[in-house]
């Protein structure tokens, strides 16, 4: 194993890793560092771990062993469908499945390619869950409302958005809040860039950390935000989801969602210091100034 790796390995996975091996059961070869990501509340990396016997595994470093807790419980019910699944897991790291295969691109995917996710992410929020009980479990309201408020403050002090620009978006998204909403199994991030294409032409989801029970409509949103789809992309996508569920369930609070979504993308890409331009003009597109009491903002 190559020192670079060694160190890296060492660094972000610490004695997780030992644990980790003990449970796959082998002796490493080779580690390649794929990305790390730095920021003031997250420290994540991955790996892409070749062993002795030739097995390679993904192994993730995670910003807290709850989140792999959540998703190594909600894995079996994904066993059948196209998610790299979780092998081992220990503190705030694990080892995933490696699944070769090639990037789906946003810019060059096709139809039939997004008419397909289309069909893993319909799937995936028509799941059957094994208990009533485990709806219990999920996020209401005022939790996503929470978490807006939280996400747009924070992207005022990042001097990302002025705080009359995210006052204004916060009521629209209030005004827009649905009463009620269904909840179910959820990807959390589902976009091109955690798509691969295998070699036999099957799609594939990776990067499943944000696996757990939440608002499907914010699911849909969430992924339109991360996936900018032309209109016949955008299209193919829907036929394939509509398989399985109406994509037009949110209906007439479609806002919120959508606000929800582009605060989260926005607060996440700043907090790993990406561009985030053109998620926060979205978001300003969403300031509306016909709003009751709007008296105009000069701020950004």
């Amino acid at each position: 194993m190559d020192i670079v790796g060694r160190e890296a390995l060492a660094r972000w996975l610490g004695d997780d890793l030992a644990e980790l091996m003990k449970q796959i059961g082998g002796e490493l070869e080779s580690a390649e560092e794929l990305t790390v990501l730095v920021s003031p509340r997250q420290r994540k990396a991955s790996f892409k771990l070749t062993l002795l016997d030739g097995r390679v595994f993904k192994a993730r470093r995670m910003k807290s062993s709850t989140r792999w807790a959540s998703v190594v419980a909600l894995s079996p019910l994904v066993e059948n469908m196209p998610f790299a699944g979780v092998i081992a897991a220990h503190g705030m790291s694990c080892i995933e499945q490696w699944i070769p295969g090639t990037p789906l691109r946003a810019e060059s995917v096709t139809p039939d390619q997004a008419r397909r996710a289309g069909e893993v992410l319909g799937r995936l929020h028509t799941t059957s869950l094994p208990s009533p009980e485990l709806l219990k479990t999920a996020p209401d309201g005022s939790w996503y409302r929470n978490r807006l408020d939280r996400h747009l403050a924070a992207l005022v002090v990042r001097g990302a958005l002025g705080h009359a620009t995210a006052r204004r978006i916060f009521t629209s998204a209030v005004e827009h809040q649905p009463a009620t909403f269904e909840i179910g199994l959820i990807h959390g991030d589902f976009s091109a860039d955690n798509i691969v294409i295998k070699d036999d032409g099957e799609i594939a989801v990776i990067d499943n950390e944000s696996l757990r029970l939440a608002a499907l409509d914010f699911d849909l949103a969430r992924c339109r935000t991360r996936w900018p789809m032309t209109e016949v992309i955008a299209g193919a996508f829907v036929d394939g989801y509509q398989c399985y569920r109406s994509p037009e369930t949110a209906g007439a609070d479609k806002t919120f969602w959508e606000i929800c979504a582009l605060a989260l993308t926005a607060y996440a890409q700043t907090n790993h210091n990406k561009p985030a331009g053109p998620v926060l003009d979205e978001l300003r597109r969403l300031d509306r100034p016909n709003m009751p009491g709007w008296r105009g903002d000069q701020s950004r």
